[in-house]
This record gives structure tokens, C-alpha cells and sequence, in this order.
């Protein structure tokens, strides 16, 4: 097991080695960012951002820092999908307590209802994942139409967001 585990710090170091050799270390120093989503990439290079569509455009826009008007990061809201996750769970909870509160469902019934909340329940979890995990970004330069990036990891947007600030003054509308 210690061979094992020697071999992958070995081929760590190896592919750290590699990305110093090609530079990309000397490009993070150079402050550049890049963040995706699923319509646009962003990058940022130099006090330029580039924007590349993802699927089946090709057309690439670039502009300066200076000329962006607006850089906004919203979340959507996670109440939604908690409350009728809850209420689901709430429901199969009682439905399976057998307290006397369900005599209205037939016994036949019971455990396809009993899928069908569980599905519920799973189906909300994944959508409060999703939209606490990921952001829209909506970049909106001086000459253009705005450019609007959806499914953005928060992270990643938010220290995109950040770096364009402190390269040119943008008003903090977040």
C-alpha cells in the first residue's frame, strides 16, 4: 500500500513540474481567469476578456476591462425546492407512521405513492444542489448587448467577478 501511495505523490510532483515547464504558473501570477458555464467561456487576460460561445458558434467577442458598464452574479432562490422537498417527506412520512391520518389511499395505492414522494423529495434535492452550487453571471460591456453566462460554478464566478473589479473600476451590483 505505502508503493502505492508513493507512486501517485510521484506522478503529483511529475504533473506539477510539468504545468511550472509550460507556464502556466506564470500565467496565474499574470492575474488571468477563466470561468465556464454553459452558454459562454470568459476569459481574462491582460485587461482584455475574451468571450467564446460553447456549442455550435464560433464567433469569439473581446473587449477591455474599461469597457464593461456592469458585472452582476445572481443566485436563484433554494426556498422553492427545500418547501416541497419537505412537504414530500413530510407526507411519506405520515403516510408510512400508519397513525390512521391516510384512510383515505387504498392499500393498493400506498406504495406507489410512497415512489412517488421519495422521487419528490430526490428531484428537489438535486435542484437545491444545483442552485446552490451554481451561479448566472451577466456581464453587460458599454457597446453591446449584455452577455448573460448561466451555470457557473459560485466560486469560480465569484473570484471572476472579483479579479475584474479590482482590475478596472466596476460598479458592485451583486
Amino acid at each position: 500500500m505505502n508503493v502505492a501511495c508513493s507512486a501517485s505523490v510521484i506522478l503529483l510532483l511529475a504533473e506539477v513540474f510539468d504545468w511550472v515547464a509550460q507556464g502556466w504558473v506564470g500565467e496565474w501570477c499574470q492575474m488571468s481567469s477563466e470561468c465556464s458555464g454553459i452558454s459562454y467561456t470568459l476569459r481574462l487576460r491582460r485587461g482584455i476578456v475574451e468571450v467564446r460561445p460553447r456549442f455550435l458558434q464560433h464567433t469569439t467577442m473581446t473587449f477591455e476591462i474599461g469597457k464593461i458598464k456592469s458585472v452582476e452574479l445572481s443566485r436563484k432562490s433554494v426556498i422553492p425546492p427545500l418547501v416541497v422537498g419537505g412537504i414530500a417527506l413530510s407526507f411519506d412520512t405520515i403516510a408510512g407512521l400508519d397513525w390512521g391520518l391516510t384512510w383515505f389511499i387504498s392499500s393498493g395505492l400506498r406504495a406507489p405513492m410512497h415512489l412517488l414522494t421519495l422521487g419528490t423529495a430526490i428531484v428537489c434535492l438535486v435542484v437545491l444542489a444545483v442552485r446552490w452550487f451554481f451561479a448566472s453571471m451577466v456581464v453587460k460591456p458599454i457597446d453591446m448587448s449584455p452577455i448573460t453566462v448561466r451555470m457557473i460554478p459560485v466560486g469560480s464566478a465569484s473570484s471572476f467577478v472579483k479579479l475584474i473589479q479590482t482590475h478596472a473600476s466596476v460598479p458592485d451590483d451583486m
